[in-house]
């Protein structure tokens, strides 16, 4: 009987070690908290989900939110992306959703942050990127991209040029040309030739007028995606029918490339 339970144990035991040490997710170990702590000591939440097609090695999708929103709010992106084999790195940025707490439990939002506090976020997202890599052998470092809006599309691009290697693709709802500290035509000249898929609301001419100024900037190929509906940023989803299933397909198109 004791040599039953012992084995039992070591069967556990083994399963568990598995699970995070290079092998596929199972259907049951699907989410993970990857946490990071920054240098001025916030504590940076993201969630890691893996699709449950098991596979050996994963492509990654980093999803970077709009300003003064969270992660919570990509709708059935993070979902969709899953259904098509990749795994969703949902990111709360500093200040925003699960990460506006520091190490000394006191709340700071981004409400109250100026420009060189947003000039942190991309070093943020390099770090949280590199835990993850850290933490779970099965997700590939050379099958990353990026998925930004407004504040995350800006800070994607300056991680994506300071993160190496650099990213497969990237799609960039609603980018800025400069936003909150972070100017963006220099950074992206120096990302490497990520595919680019940049998206703006027909009705935003700003944002239509600084997707075409990026794409001057773009080493790889730029496509310009302009959606009827919506203003800025990651609420244009809940406003566009397909515009999920577009981004996905893209992305998925991309990677397969590589």
């Amino acid at each position: 009987m004791r040599k039953s339970i012992f084995s039992t144990l070591l069967v556990l035991i083994m399963l568990f070690c598995l699970a995070g040490g290079g092998y596929a997710a199972t259907s049951k170990q699907t989410i993970f908290d990857v946490e990071y702590e920054t240098s001025d000591s916030f504590i940076i939440h993201s969630t890691l989900t893996y699709p449950s097609e098991a596979k050996t090695v994963y492509p990654l999708v980093v999803m970077l939110h709009s300003l003064g929103y969270a992660s919570s709010y990509w709708g059935t992106l993070a979902s969709d992306f899953n259904k098509a084999g990749f795994a969703t790195l949902e990111v709360d940025l500093k200040g925003h959703g699960k990460s506006a707490t520091d190490t000394y439990f006191r709340r700071r939002s981004w409400i109250y942050f100026d420009d060189k506090d947003f000039q942190t976020f991309p070093q943020d997202v390099v770090g949280i990127l590199k835990e993850t890599l850290s933490q779970h052998k099965n997700i590939s470092a050379n099958y990353v991209s990026y998925v930004g809006a407004d504040l995350g599309a800006n800070v994607a691009i300056w991680a994506a040029q300071m993160n190496n290697p650099k990213p497969v693709c990237m799609v960039l709802i609603s980018p800025y040309i400069y936003f909150k500290g972070l100017h963006t035509p220099i950074r992206l000249a120096n990302a490497g030739k990520p595919a680019v898929m940049a998206i703006a609301a027909q009705k935003d001419y700003n944002s239509v007028k600084q997707v075409d100024e990026l794409g001057k900037y773009a080493q790889g190929s730029y496509l310009k995606k302009i959606y009827p509906n919506g203003g800025t940023g990651m609420i244009m989803l809940k406003l566009n029918s397909g515009m999920s299933e577009d981004i996905v397909n893209w992305v998925v198109n991309e990677v397969n490339k590589k």
